[in-house]
């Protein structure tokens, strides 16, 4: 199905335009920079995929007429645009086997996702290229690709904890060891410590017996003091005061009596031996029994933990394997989803890797690709596609050279294509000279 021409009136910067096509090769609008150039492609997306635009300035719609042609079938499509944006859409003529298709979805089927932008590849990072691609070719990896992230993640931690555990050494070599049991051991001590407080206990209440004793004598030895100074006493006082002898003879009969009375007290208690020593807990022996029981267990736990570690490292090893393996399962269904997939362009594969995925034309990567092999490839790529409309639509074309013109006009004479091109350039003296070529200026087509 090709293009036989169209007419824009009012559409953006366009004021009236109309161009006819021939059935295929590369056709030229040219112009000076703001004349509308962009403003024809627009609007044959704008008729096409009915992607609204703008009315121009002052004018009451803007309306895009096309006309199409399949063999002996043709159609004219009419679409028209308001200020106040609403559109309309007409088709008139009929295709066979889709008279039951809205003029939309009938218009749909005739272009595809690279019609009006075949250069997607141009300001595209590899990896941009490589997902429009596969979208473009129906590949979808995106199952394996999520799995292959997720165990990519896990094999990276996996491998991290590997890193980590290194390579133990073994502590010690361990040969046969009487192993003490910690716990008769533990129990003989606490024995000796009951022991201990039994013998500690029964020195106290001894000390305190004899405590007691002592606080009597020195109870008494005061009393007994005490009297034989008042004895002193009143015998100087018998001696001063003869006197009063016959009075204090009765009272120094008295103090004689209670004095030999104090003094038979004092032999009648029982003498206090001396002080005994507090018993000393001598646990020297089973503390060392200990410390050597409990330096054979470190060993031991030295040695547990060892092989746990070699345990652990092997499990590690095993499950970054089993996520190495799945990966790798994964990267070949990858590549044999694109193997039953044949490259549209001869020349252009996609190789999977350890990596992910990147796109390569004869033998080299897509960010070593020339401006000029960009454009092959994603015209080439729209061709592929198999658009019932055979057309293409290239805005901003000066960037290309005399040659790449020529290449890109030989290419779709090759493929049965019609490729329009917009190309900024000053209107000559001679606008007719050039073959397939449509001037433009303010916002009309120039007379030739």
């Amino acid at each position: 199905m090709k293009l036989l021409g169209f007419s824009i009136k009012d559409y953006r910067r366009i004021k009236a335009f109309e161009m006819t096509l021939g059935d295929n090769g590369l056709y030229k609008i040219k112009g000076p920079n703001g004349q509308g150039k962009t403003s024809v492609i627009k609007s044959l997306e704008f008729l096409l995929a009915g992607k609204r635009g703008s009315v121009r300035d002052g004018a009451t719609k803007a309306t895009v007429v096309g006309h199409i042609k399949d063999g002996t079938q043709e159609w004219t499509i009419e679409r028209d645009l308001t200020p106040d944006n609403k559109m309309n859409l007409k088709v008139h003529g009929s295709q066979s086997g889709k008279r039951d298709k809205a003029p939309q979805a009938f218009l749909d089927a005739l272009i595809n996702e690279l019609t009006f932008d075949p250069r997607p590849f141009m300001n595209k990072t590899a990896n941009e290229r490589v997902k429009m691609y596969t979208e473009i070719m129906g590949l979808d990896f995106s199952n394996e690709n999520k799995r292959i992230g997720s165990l990519c993640t896990l094999r990276l931690n996996t491998g991290r904890k590997i890193k980590d555990i290194g390579n133990p050494e073994i502590p010690f070599e361990l040969s046969s060891i009487d192993v003490p049991d910690m716990k008769s051991l533990y129990a003989e001590k606490e024995k000796l410590m009951q022991e201990h407080q039994k013998r500690l206990a029964d020195v106290t209440v001894y000390n305190a017996e004899q405590a007691n004793k002592a606080s009597k004598i020195e109870k008494f030895t005061g009393a007994l003091e005490n009297l034989t100074n008042q004895q002193t006493a009143v015998i100087e006082k018998i001696e001063r005061i003869r006197q009063e002898l016959e009075e204090n003879e009765a009272l120094l009969l008295t103090l004689d009596t209670r004095v030999e009375a104090g003094k038979k007290l004092i032999s009648e208690c029982e003498h206090p031996l001396p002080f005994k020593p507090e018993p000393v807990l001598d646990l020297s022996g089973i503390t060392k029994k200990i410390q050597d029981a409990e330096a054979i267990s470190d060993k031991l736990a030295m040695r547990s933990e060892y092989e746990a570690k070699i345990k652990q490292k092997a499990d590690l090893q095993k499950e970054y394997d089993e996520y190495d393996s799945e990966i790798t399962a994964l990267r070949k269904r990858k590549i044999e989803k694109a193997a039953l997939v044949d490259s549209p362009v001869d020349g252009l594969e996609l190789r999977i890797g350890d990596d992910g995925e990147e796109l390569f034309y004869n033998g080299r990567p897509s960010d070593d690709w020339a401006e000029s092999e960009v454009l092959r490839v994603s015209a080439e790529l729209c061709a592929a596609k198999h658009p019932d409309l055979r057309c293409i639509f290239i805005d901003g074309g000066e960037s290309y050279d005399k040659k790449s013109l020529e290449s890109l006009h030989e290419w779709a004479v090759k493929n049965d294509i019609q490729a329009i091109i917009t190309i900024v350039d000053d209107v000559p003296d001679d606008s007719s000279a050039e073959e397939n070529t449509f001037w433009i200026e303010d916002g009309e087509a120039h007379a030739v």
